[in-house]
């Protein structure tokens, strides 16, 4: 299947963009989409492949993230594909430290550590 060039977002057209009965996508490229909701609301989608998967995450609402932030928030997260983690494991990861950190209510001592060879796999390293 052929790839289609897709003109970039710019930031008239996101504002002129209203709601449908349906909701709908507008494209950036590179994975990046605005997902406009039958209520209004708009919000930036990141689409991404890791280990042949197809998976997607949220990058914020617009205005809250701006285009400009959104692309940064894209390019950042190809990274992190590109170095083999894939983002949604690695906040549910530190989700769990946090949490866990809250019930041992420990302030300030501790850091959070994850290992290149482990992405998914994140330690609390207790500092004294």
């Amino acid at each position: 299947m052929a790839n289609k060039k897709v003109q970039p977002l710019t930031d008239t057209a996101i504002k002129n963009a209203k709601a449908r009965e349906k909701e709908y996508t507008l494209s950036d490229g590179n994975g990046l989409q605005l997902v406009i909701k039958p209520n209004g609301r708009k919000v930036w989608e990141i689409r991404y492949t890791v280990n042949a998967k197809a998976k997607k995450t949220t990058g914020g609402t617009y205005p809250v993230v701006s285009l400009k932030d959104a692309r940064v928030k894209l390019d950042e997260l190809k990274n992190k594909v590109l170095n083999g983690i894939d983002p949604i494991q690695e906040k549910k990861a530190l989700k769990a430290i946090g949490e866990f950190a809250l019930q041992r209510n420990t302030p300030k001592s501790w850091r959070i550590r994850i290992t290149k060879e482990y992405p998914y796999k994140a330690s609390l390293v207790f500092v004294f």
